[in-house]
């Protein structure tokens, strides 16, 4: 049952059997000094190292930890989905399992925390990731705030801390998609940022690329209700109103030139993406109410 006086720490696995003990025995001798009744709870999303027997290893040896073996690999928002609604204390702390949070960074949390916060988000301002996952990061949050309107992007961390009961089993009933964050966003608005330290990974490769980038960015839209291709629209809009104003100010079109030329084709191009945005938009307009939430649960310990 859920309120149970402590903190739940959350964690996706994927391909980390060589690392997650190592992590969890720092987060047990972080989790040691704080009062309270906590868990570890680790959610394996269909990885091929072998990491979900480590986990049942982890949970015969500490009661604390808890295990959830995922059918296949659903992502990293889905398996932090299963953890969370299975989490049984009052606080739940999520975090990645590369240890690139270092655990003791939960006192950091836990401090801003309780300043009043409903949820706080963990963020370094010198992280150690590679410059590919930097920039394309920086583009991805920039590109959430200034053209889809979503100003607490700038915000979001995988490292937060939040009260529990802000998710539930019908959080993503309105959106038809899971994301942790837009549910969070949703739930409250009295949220802090804290300082925390970032390093480099310890073993293993990050299993980060741009195609994952690119389907979280259309699932968080679709969770926050944007049409992802508004943008299409505006931009349509805007080439065809530049390419208009053009062709009159050539005189209609009456003097055969490159420019006459380029404008009619830049007038069409503008057309065409306004009205594919427009298509598009009729198309996903209520798709997402009918998605069904895409996780099962195979073995639990």
């Amino acid at each position: 049952m859920r309120g149970k006086m402590g903190i739940s720490i959350v964690i996706p696995v994927f391909n980390s059997a060589g690392t997650i003990k190592d992590l969890c025995d720092e987060l047990i001798e972080v989790l040691n000094g704080i009062p309270g009744d906590h868990e570890i709870v680790l959610v394996e999303d269909g990885g091929s190292d072998g990491s979900w027997c480590e986990i049942k290893k982890l949970a015969r040896n500490y009661p604390c930890v808890r295990g959830f073996c995922l059918e296949r690999n659903y992502g990293q928002q889905n398996a932090l989905y299963v953890g969370i609604l299975n989490a049984k204390c009052e606080i739940t702390v999520t975090m990645d399992d590369d240890s690139q949070y270092p655990p003791s960074q939960i006192l950091a949390l836990l401090r801003e925390y309780g300043r009043g916060f409903d949820l706080v988000y963990g963020l370094s301002s010198k992280r150690a990731h590679s410059l590919f996952r930097r920039m394309t990061t920086y583009v991805f949050k920039y590109s959430l705030m200034k053209i889809w309107g979503i100003s607490s992007a700038g915000s979001w961390s995988s490292f937060r801390m939040f009260r529990s009961h802000l998710i539930s089993k019908n959080s993503t009933a309105m959106s038809g998609v899971i994301s942790i964050d837009s549910i969070l966003m949703a739930s409250t608005d009295h949220y802090g940022i804290v300082e925390v330290e970032h390093k480099p990974r310890k073993s293993g490769g990050s299993s980060y690329t741009l195609r994952k980038l690119f389907i979280l960015s259309f699932d968080l839209l679709k969770a926050f209700k944007v049409n992802p291709l508004k943008p299409l629209i505006y931009l349509g809009s805007g080439i065809s109103l530049v390419s208009l104003a053009w062709f009159f100010y050539s005189g209609f079109g009456m003097k055969i030139s490159v420019g006459n030329y380029f404008s009619i084709f830049s007038l069409l191009i503008g057309a065409l993406l306004l009205l594919a945005g427009i298509f598009g938009k009729t198309l996903t307009a209520d798709r997402s109410q009918s998605r069904v939430l895409p996780y099962r649960v195979k073995e639990t310990t």
